[in-house]
């Protein structure tokens, strides 16, 4: 359960990056 709540806390930080990264961009 613990490696999955990991993978999930990953997942939401390089989605932010990427919105960020995006926001940038336009």
């Amino acid at each position: 359960g613990s490696l999955f709540r990991l993978l999930q806390k990953i997942n939401v930080k390089l989605d932010w990056r990427r919105r960020v990264h995006m926001a940038i961009d336009i």
